[in-house]
């Protein structure tokens, strides 16, 4: 494994587990946030429930309520005026004064009949009048006939849905001794009346039937509050009863219970029980259970989407109280309104994005961090073997002549005169090594100056000639500078940056064009702009030297040693101190035909 890569394994290792907790976390917290977001939806559509089943319940109360206030003898048509209550079961004399039932003409749209049937087994209506009692109730109260003949298809509807048998064992399993004690009844001759506000009979069934079932606490409260609101309802009315059952002599009854919910054969029924010293008579309410229907969604349009809201039948073995009504043995099946959509993301949302871009953002930045200390070092490592090595062979080549003149082992004149001149370019190499080294140290702590003067072009290039030519010649070059601007454009510029530029672009060029050919250096006027192009008959720049040209020591020591002389940081320099002219420095064209470096200048 290459030692540069190690930074890179332990960072990627590091991040990998860091954005592995922070993704865990998120997917955590993103849960909880949704768990909790569910239970508040949940919570709402629990409170919209109880809403609706405490406004049916209450609208209910008052119907069961109603039937509970009234006496049993309302049952026949027509009850003899001041016995009511001792002879409401026996049969009508001659000499009696009739007084109608008030349930002959029912009002309740939510009631199809009320009937009763006797321990015989006969079935009977208040609203179905026949014979004597027919005539007395048309010429006393004028209702129509219409009404009693609906009355009496019910009457006959009611007993072909079931018989006097199986009503009797439905009230037989209802009001069993057991469940009668806890009721609200109210009770004749020796049996005191009860003082309990227990719920009513089917309820009560339906509550202890669930000996397994765990009710939650507050639903569980729920129903116990809204059934005891029925029964104190229901416990007054019959306390009323029981008064005035109290005032009237030679008391025959013995027990009137209240009226308990049952489904019968799909049919929705009130039953109670009359029990007197010549049997047991069964008093029942029909109702009409889709306008029930009809009444109670109408109740709860705000709360729950009727459309699709309805009810379950139930049984004295429900077990599960979440949604039953305590007036009727019904189970609520809810269909919930569409939330609305929620507008936007929310908070906590928001605020993950923003903790993950910034994760990223701490990512990327480390890894450009690291990045530029593993590009720092191995720029600094390259440069300290490319500097070694450029150094190496000019302070040999010092030490090596220098103890030969010192020592006198060079005698002849020319010698010495060839090992000065080596000497010489030695010196000029290292100095202008230097200088880049230096120019360029100070450009990247921007602690270089340049001082702007105005200059003609054809200024700057004799100002550099010199130099150029000198470059020029010790590679066996020949050197042409051309100036095509005629004296027209003149610069403000930093004459030192502009020949540092040219002298670098030159020894670029006297390096590695071929020998015995021709570097040309041209300037024109291009717009308001001064270009200076240097031109050399070289082999061109290969593709892979190009994509690292301008690049700071670019060059490895071993490219150095095994190539031309240099560290790779003299077009870098040169670039920058074109830019920090204002203008710039650009490959423009290489090939086998040569090359061509363009220098872009601003006007003054």
């Amino acid at each position: 494994m290459r030692r540069e890569h190690l930074p890179w394994l332990l960072l990627t290792a590091c991040l990998g587990v860091w954005l592995g907790v922070l993704g865990w976390t998120t997917c955590t917290v993103l849960r909880l946030d949704e768990s909790e977001h569910k239970a508040r939806l949940e919570a709402s559509r629990e409170e919209k429930v109880r809403l609706a089943l405490w406004r049916m319940d209450s609208f209910l109360a008052g119907l069961v309520s109603q039937e509970n206030s009234r006496p049993y003898h309302h049952y026949r048509p027509l009850f003899p005026a001041g016995a009511a209550y001792n002879r409401m079961l026996s049969n009508i004399s001659k000499d009696d004064v009739l007084i109608p039932s008030p349930l002959m003409n029912p009002q309740n749209p939510e009631v199809k009949l009320r009937f009763q049937v006797s321990p015989e087994g006969v079935f009977s209506s208040p609203q179905v009048p026949s014979g004597l009692t027919w005539t007395a109730t048309k010429d006393n109260n004028g209702l129509p006939e219409e009404l009693f003949k609906q009355g009496q298809a019910r009457l006959n509807e009611i007993g072909n849905l079931f018989t006097a048998k199986e009503l009797a064992a439905t009230c037989s399993a209802i009001f069993t001794t057991e469940n009668t004690a806890g009721t609200n009844a109210w009770w004749g001759n020796d049996i005191q009346v009860s003082n309990s506000k227990a719920d009513i009979p089917v309820l009560r069934q339906q509550l202890e039937a669930g000996n397994n079932y765990a009710i939650p606490q507050q639903q569980a409260a729920e129903l116990n509050t809204r059934r005891n609101l029925l029964n104190k309802s229901n416990y007054s009315k019959g306390m009323d009863q029981q008064q005035a059952y109290e005032t009237q002599p030679d008391r025959t009854l013995q027990l009137v219970t209240q009226f308990a919910p049952v489904w019968v054969k799909d049919e929705l029924l009130l039953v109670r029980q009359v029990v007197t010293k010549s049997g047991t008579f069964q008093q029942s309410v029909w109702l009409d259970w889709p306008q029930v229907r009809r009444e109670l969604l109408e109740l709860i349009p705000d709360l729950l989407a009727v459309p699709g809201t309805d009810f379950r039948p139930t049984g004295p073995n429900h077990t599960d109280p979440r949604r039953l009504l305590a007036s009727l043995p019904l189970e609520l099946v809810p269909a919930f309104l569409a939330e609305p959509p929620a507008e936007g993301l929310s908070p906590l949302v928001w605020s993950l994005g923003v903790a993950w871009v910034l994760a990223l953002a701490g990512v990327a930045g480390l890894g450009l961090m690291l990045r530029g200390v593993l590009v720092l070092s191995e720029r600094r490592a390259t440069f300290v073997s490319a500097v070694t090595h450029e150094l190496r062979t000019p302070l040999t080549t010092f030490q090596l002549y220098a103890e030969m003149l010192a020592e006198g082992m060079v005698p002849e004149e020319s010698k010495r005169r060839e090992y000065l001149r080596t000497l010489q370019q030695e010196a000029i190499r290292l100095s202008h090594l230097v200088e880049n080294v230096l120019g360029f140290s100070q450009l990247e702590q921007g602690g270089k100056t340049q001082r702007r003067e105005s200059f003609a072009v054809a200024e700057l290039l004799e100002r550099s000639e010199g130099r150029l030519r000198m470059r020029t010649e010790e590679a066996g070059m020949s050197f042409i500078w051309k100036d095509l601007s005629s004296g027209e454009l003149r610069l403000r510029t930093d004459a030192g940056s502009v020949e540092q530029i040219l002298l670098n672009l030159v020894d670029n060029a006297a390096k590695y064009a071929t020998p015995g050919g021709t570097i040309r250096v041209e300037a024109a006027a291009e717009g308001r702009r001064a270009v200076i192009r240097v031109v050399d008959a070289g082999p061109g720049v290969s593709p892979s030297v190009r994509k690292k040209l301008f690049r700071p020591f670019s060059r490895s020591a071993e490219e150095a040693a095994g190539g031309k002389p240099g560290v790779g940081l003299g077009l870098a320099l040169s670039r920058q101190l074109a830019r920090g002219l204002g203008g710039d420095l650009e490959l423009e064209k290489t090939g086998p035909e040569g090359t061509v470096f363009k220098v872009t200048l601003p006007a003054g």
